[in-house]
């Protein structure tokens, strides 16, 4: 989360997206200031007030997407679609004539003196394309549902079952993250982790998710690979810093290719963070990296945060973390 939605559409939709949001922003702002008498426009006062509020609602909301997320939250981006209709509604007229050899587009399309086949003709081309994109958005959910039930499958431990439907979902979810981390997912529970590495490098190009650079990782890790596996580990940590799954996994990792040092940096640092959510997982990890700095000698007993006081009744999770 980039809480800037410039460099996030620049991100996410690359220079195409920025230049249509900044465009369309844009004409939020400028389109209603040229109308030279805007009272005029309007029957009455309580209509033009109402413009006033939008237009800054439109401020307001620009403002925040500099400093923070708007776009997915919701209750924020439909006021936002409120404001922006109302803008729309009350801005002046605006005509596009796009001239070639002196006709112009919209004469084309829209002129009144349109016979009467011509209207069917532009209506069921329409139609057609409504269809179309209608069968393929049926075609896209039903593949959601099958990539879903492949998800189901795993969880039951089926892990045949669920990579048979994902091997046939390959020609048209290619393009979407959740396919092909479920797929890495299915192969890892399998034990196959040469094959999952393909699927998470994949998956990788379409998100930036840590959970999946972690995996990854891991799955480095099972073959050999421990600079691979260091590599991901580590920007897991950097995109999540708070998060000790990573730094665990890291610390493990440095204490099986005997890198003594930088294992007890890394249980220092697990000692230092204080997750925003208590939970049995960050007990087990704060318990492990406690033990191993007792074995090194560095651990000072005053350096444990007092809001993660250690009991008997510690939690050993029973997956190999």
């Amino acid at each position: 989360m980039g809480y800037n939605e410039l460099i996030q559409n620049a991100v996410e939709g690359g220079l195409v997206g920025l230049i249509l949001w900044i465009g369309f922003l844009i004409s939020l702002l400028v389109t209603p200031l040229k109308n030279n008498k805007p009272r005029s426009s309007h029957k009455n006062t309580e209509a033009y007030e109402y413009v006033i509020i939008a237009y800054a609602g439109v401020v307001v909301f620009i403002v925040m997407s500099l400093l923070n997320f708007t776009i997915q939250a919701i209750p924020v981006m439909c006021l936002f679609i409120v404001y922006a209709s109302i803008l729309s509604v009350s801005s002046p007229d605006m005509s596009f004539n796009f001239k070639s050899k002196g006709i112009a587009l919209q004469k084309i399309v829209f002129v009144k003196s349109q016979t009467v086949t011509t209207k069917w003709i532009y209506s069921i081309c329409f139609i057609m394309v409504g269809i179309v994109s209608m069968y393929k958005t049926v075609l896209f959910i039903q593949d959601n549902i099958m990539n879903k039930r492949a998800a189901l499958f795993t969880k039951q431990g089926n892990y045949r079952a669920s990579l048979n439907i994902l091997a046939t979902l390959s020609p048209h979810l290619d393009s979407y993250e959740s396919y092909w981390t479920n797929y890495g997912n299915t192969l890892f529970a399998n034990g196959e982790y040469s094959k999952a590495i393909e699927k998470y490098n994949k998956a990788k190009l379409l998100t930036s998710n840590p959970i999946n650079y972690t995996k990854l990782a891991q799955c480095y890790e099972k073959v050999g690979e421990y600079k691979y596996a260091q590599e991901n580990f580590l920007i897991a940590e950097y995109i999540e810093p708070n998060h000790l799954t990573p730094r665990f996994a890291l610390m493990n990792l440095y204490l099986k290719t005997n890198d003594t040092v930088k294992s007890v940096i890394e249980a220092q640092k697990i000692m230092d963070i204080v997750p925003k959510i208590q939970s049995d997982e960050t007990r087990f990890y704060k318990y492990q990296a406690n033990i191993l700095l007792k074995k090194r000698g560095v651990f000072d007993k005053e350096s444990l945060p007092k809001k993660w006081p250690l009991t008997k009744s510690i939690y050993f999770p029973h997956k190999n973390i």
